[in-house]
């Protein structure tokens, strides 16, 4: 593990971070791993930061400068709209060679009564779910100029009007928000609203106050134990059991809102096995 390399990430994007005055703290694997172990996990790639959706103008703000810098961007997973998670990637010249570190997930939680919700709304559960989340993704695919496509599709996007496109978008996307369901991370809202600083790789970030109290919520009783099946399928199995997962209807939260003009502006800024959609 290159600790140098990891703090050089770190600190590039905390100050970026904090020059857009936006408050954001560790979340998930990297809170557990920050809090209980004070290094990242050696089989980790990212960093998982959590922000309030009310701050998003300043987030994208600083999206800009990143971008400028030379990092890759995909937000929502391609979408025309920002719900739950921002992907950024960075490139050699901030990690350096073969770094440890080279992703930031931002994940983007919204309040509502006494909680915290983060809802993963490209991921549909129940029923038919993997088909629904396939007929889901390929349908972002009918917003974009032919040019960033391939296969039969581009032919497609070629031929129908942008406007016919945009509108069938829409109205799936109701009846998609309207009837289904996902899984949400829903935390006592407690956790977020009250932080406190903690140094992780000589660099100060928030995370929440009762931290044990999140991460037991978070990871299950037995989050200061170090699971060895940490990315089994095993695990996987237990993951869903804890406290934070719940599945509700999408509608819980407000719909997200459409903006066609946001899918294309960071279309160019994908990593580079992300640019031709398939």
């Amino acid at each position: 593990m290159n600790s140098d390399s990891n703090y050089k990430v770190l600190k590039y994007i905390s100050d970026i971070l904090a020059s857009e005055n936006l408050e954001f703290w560790l979340e998930g694997g990297t809170a557990l791993s920050a809090y209980r172990d004070g290094i990242i996990f050696k089989w980790e790639h990212d960093i998982d930061l959590a922000i309030w959706y009310v701050d998003l103008p300043k987030l994208i703000s600083a999206i800009n400068k990143f971008v400028s810098d030379g990092c890759k961007i995909r937000i929502q997973k391609g979408f025309p709209f920002i719900d739950n998670i921002i992907q950024l990637y960075l490139p050699q010249n901030i990690t350096g060679s073969n770094p440890h570190l080279n992703q930031i997930d931002f994940y983007i939680y919204q309040q509502k009564d006494d909680f915290a919700y983060m809802r993963w709304f490209t991921s549909p559960s129940g029923k038919y779910s993997e088909k629904i989340k396939k007929f889901f993704f390929r349908h972002k695919r009918i917003l974009l100029p032919a040019k960033h496509i391939y296969g039969k599709m581009s032919y497609f996007n070629l031929i129908i009007p942008k406007k016919i496109r945009f509108f069938y978008f829409k109205l799936f996307f109701h009846l998609y928000y309207k009837f289904g369901k996902c899984i949400y991370h829903i935390h006592p809202i407690k956790y977020f609203t009250k932080l406190k600083t903690i140094n992780f790789y000589n660099i100060p970030f928030k995370i929440a106050y009762e931290t044990e109290n999140y991460l037991s919520h978070r990871y299950g009783p037995n989050w200061e134990t170090p699971d060895s099946g940490f990315n089994s399928d095993f695990y996987k199995e237990k993951w869903k059991r804890i406290q934070a997962r719940k599945e509700l209807k999408f509608s819980i939260l407000k719909k997200p809102k459409i903006d066609f003009k946001l899918q294309m502006k960071y279309i160019n800024h994908l990593p580079d096995h992300m640019n031709e959609v398939p």
